[in-house]
């Protein structure tokens, strides 16, 4: 009874729950094997949870959609053009099976445990920002090349895709945007946030930024004595934006250079040929739309992680540069026709719309933003197939369904 009664007054206290899941977003920037321990160490804690205390399923169909999700990526094992590489991917995505889960096993989420996941989350953030700015220093003052500042120079010391720091930025950044009230530090964090998402140049989630810095002006502060009251954060933006517009402006104009056309009808390139972030992303669809034709996928697709074979022989009849053979699809939506076929499509674009639904009905524009941000981001990266990816979309996912948040 004693470890009983320790586990109710430390372990299985909410705020035990939201310190790890803070802590697991936290860690995925430094590699795989924190936060998955984290991961393990929640999962095994939900279940101690259900079983003495809860002892029943807090059933969401919400979170049920994920885990049907991964029920057909075992499915594919039957037809998976490549079982070692299916296998492998069941082992990398089993989260969406161990969040809902454990999610299921435990008390919903109020307004306070949310914030303090979301506060770990964001000072994780500001610090790793620092360390981004002092690392590129050095290197600056070491070589005298600014290039160090800008894109994934900024977060090579890590060997992160600056896309995806990028996005766990902006989570940081709709975080303190959304406050009532701001500290000085909190101003200060968001002058940081702002001034590192535009150095990382991410011009899919610099759109996701101007997006919803507007939608919040616009629907969620309405009345103008609140927007005047916001009159510090307008400034801070436009301050910041005019500062960093020479690197932005560089990065949407090197798109300038894009051969759509060309792109989809191209035999034979060399590997000196120009690519764009969108040409690139635009060759992979056409691809698809190669081997739906050749290889009869639309309906089951190659099998869990099973595309990489196929893309990769098409790189090599073009002809690309070697860089790119080990691509995916960079979109989530192709990679999981492709892998999963219709069906997996359909389920993703069902959680994703269920998501955007709860989040407006929540009247939570954190939850809101993520949604739409992961609409969007999913144009342009295969989110799930990488670990940090997964483990942000899963958790806050899953957080939305779970919590006890007004709804109208």
């Amino acid at each position: 009874m004693n470890v009983q009664n320790s586990l109710k007054n430390i372990v299985f206290k909410q705020e035990f729950f939201s310190i790890v899941i803070g802590l697991i977003l936290s860690f995925g920037m430094i590699g795989f094997a924190p936060s998955s321990i984290l991961l393990g160490v929640f999962f095994c804690v939900s279940v101690l949870h259900f079983l003495l205390i809860s002892k029943k399923f807090k059933f969401e169909f919400g979170l049920l959609l994920p885990i049907l999700l991964y029920g057909l990526f075992i499915l594919s094992c039957i037809w998976t053009y490549n079982i070692e590489l299916t296998i492998k991917g069941l082992g990398r995505t089993i989260s969406l099976v161990l969040v809902p889960l454990s999610f299921m096993m435990i008390p919903k989420f109020d307004k306070q445990n949310i914030d303090l996941i979301f506060k770990i989350f964001t000072k994780s953030n500001l610090l790793f920002a620092f360390f981004f700015i002092i690392n590129s220093s050095v290197k600056y003052f070491e070589n005298g090349d600014s290039s160090v500042f800008i894109y994934h120079n900024l977060v090579s010391v890590l060997d992160l895709n600056a896309i995806y720091v990028s996005v766990f930025f902006l989570i940081s950044f709709i975080y303190l945007l959304e406050k009532k009230k701001k500290s000085n530090l909190d101003l200060f964090s968001l002058v940081v946030f702002l001034g590192m998402i535009l150095l990382l140049s991410s011009k899919t989630i610099i759109v996701c930024l101007l997006l919803l810095i507007i939608i919040y002006f616009v629907f969620y502060k309405t009345s103008k004595k609140v927007l005047m009251g916001n009159k510090k954060i307008i400034l801070i933006v436009v301050i910041v934006m005019i500062s960093s517009s020479k690197y932005v402006i560089e990065r949407f104009s090197s798109e300038m250079d894009s051969n759509f056309i060309e792109v989809l009808n191209v035999e034979k390139v060399n590997h000196t040929y120009a690519w764009t972030g969108s040409t690139i992303r635009l060759l992979q669809l056409r691809f698809l739309k190669e081997q739906i034709y050749e290889n009869k996928i639309f309906l089951k697709g190659f099998g869990l992680f099973a595309s990489r074979e196929s893309l990769e022989k098409k790189h090599l009849q073009l002809g690309t540069y070697p860089t790119y053979h080990d691509y995916n699809y960079h979109n989530m939506y192709a990679q999981m026709l492709a892998e999963l076929g219709l069906l997996g499509l359909l389920l993703l674009l069902t959680m994703l719309i269920l998501n955007l639904s709860a989040s407006v009905k929540k009247r939570s524009f954190l939850f809101f933003s993520f949604s739409l941000i992961m609409v969007i981001w999913f144009i342009s990266e295969s989110v799930l197939w990488v670990q940090k990816g997964l483990f942000m979309f899963i958790i806050i996912y899953c957080l939305l369904y779970r919590n006890t948040l007004t709804s109208k």
